[in-house]
């Protein structure tokens, strides 16, 4: 596997998201924590990377996440966690002192070693939306039920409607309001950017969102939707829109239902936002570990990387050539295994002395050829951060 901590884009990209990202090995050891992350949980990257995600988190250990989550590892897919029963997958609080709710998606990876895959949690900061709705709608009731206090009602909806606006553009999400009843859709001026539609040829029904949705995609995005108001579960989907300009953009989708005073499913409202730039992110890192392997196994020398458990994640092909044994074979502590005895332990020392300083090394070793025969190496290794 490549180290991802020497990968310019995932240093560039996923480190700086306003979103968490955490990224899981297939024994579940974390390979990635992000600096959102790290802000909101108050657990450094050198505390959780490399570490289990059960120790620090121990739901993830448990029977209904492991079950979810583990059909990841093995096919492309994605689960997702959203309020009112997932809403603090990562615990954190906010300034507050109140918790912070989420929205993860778990998206399935690809993993430089042939058939396996990783799993990078990516985590949403829903936590004013989610709040701010039913402050709404309470304000709103108090108004009808007190028409003395209308003015002053009026007022606070006014302000907590700034607030929102400010809170959704600084987030750059967009916020939409679907009457099912009638059809009527209304969207905050953040989702006309996010769709680039023109708020002049809106029109203020479905029909306006169904012309940006990607024809391959539309089918699924209507079916989650129309199951979601008639199921009164949350609506929870990504799909891919066209711009004008015929660029292709990936947004992602949360929404509840609202009943109206019967009890049966009316509105819906929910918030949409442009996930492009991780979708490239992901892109990029699979095309980069792709261009790693290429280079690395046509180089001339044995490379390996080890994880921060100190184990092995890859050798090359070259490496396998030379030895003579499968990938399954040498990953993890299984490239001890063709140490000469006579160097075993002064080798191993070094190594795992220079790992645990996080120095360079060198190391002169005789390893065993494909041939049965024994040949001296020099092995250079580097910490990468």
């Amino acid at each position: 596997m490549v180290d991802f901590h020497s990968d310019t884009v995932r240093d560039t990209i996923l480190d700086y998201l306003p979103q968490g990202i955490c990224i899981i090995q297939q024994d579940w050891t974390v390979e990635f924590w992000n600096q959102t992350l790290q802000d909101w949980t108050g657990l450094s990257k050198t505390t959780v990377e490399g570490k289990s995600l059960g120790e620090h988190f121990p739901h993830f250990t448990t029977s209904p996440y492991r079950a979810r989550l583990q059909p990841l590892f093995s096919r492309t897919s994605s689960v997702i966690f959203s309020p009112p029963h997932h809403s603090q997958l990562f615990p954190a609080l906010l300034p507050d002192g109140t918790p912070r709710r989420q929205h993860t998606v778990a998206q399935s990876i690809p993993s430089t070693q042939q058939g396996s895959r990783r799993i990078m949690f990516v985590v949403q900061d829903v936590s004013g939306l989610q709040r701010q709705i039913p402050q709404a709608e309470h304000l709103h009731d108090h108004a009808v039920q007190n028409p003395e206090e209308r003015e002053k009602v009026k007022q606070e909806l006014q302000d907590l409607s700034d607030r929102y606006r400010l809170a959704t553009e600084a987030a750059q999400i967009g916020v939409w309001d679907w009457d099912s009843s009638t059809n009527k859709l209304r969207w905050n001026d953040q989702m006309f950017s996010v769709f680039a539609v023109d708020q002049q040829t809106f029109r203020e029904t479905l029909d306006d969102w169904r012309r940006t949705v990607h024809p391959d995609d539309l089918h699924q995005a209507e079916v989650s939707l129309q199951n979601a108001l008639s199921q009164k579960t949350g609506f929870h989907t990504e799909f891919r829109i066209i711009w004008p300009d015929q660029s292709i953009h990936h947004i992602q989708a949360h929404g509840i239902v609202i009943d109206d005073k019967q009890g049966n499913p009316r509105r819906m409202i929910g918030v949409n936002w442009d996930i492009t730039e991780q979708r490239t992110a992901e892109r990029e890192m699979a095309e980069s570990e792709s261009r790693f392997r290429l280079l690395a196994d046509s180089a001339p020398v044995l490379i390996w990387i080890a994880g921060a458990d100190n184990k092995w994640t890859y050798v090359n092909k070259t490496w396998l050539d030379f030895t003579g044994r499968t990938l399954e074979q040498e990953l993890g502590s299984g490239w001890e295994d063709g140490i000469h005895h006579d160097d075993y332990e002064q080798c191993l020392h070094t190594y795992d002395f220079a790992f645990k300083q996080r120095t360079p090394f060198t190391i002169e070793y005789r390893l065993k050829h494909a041939s049965g025969t024994y040949r001296w190496l020099i092995n250079v290794g580097v910490p990468r951060y």
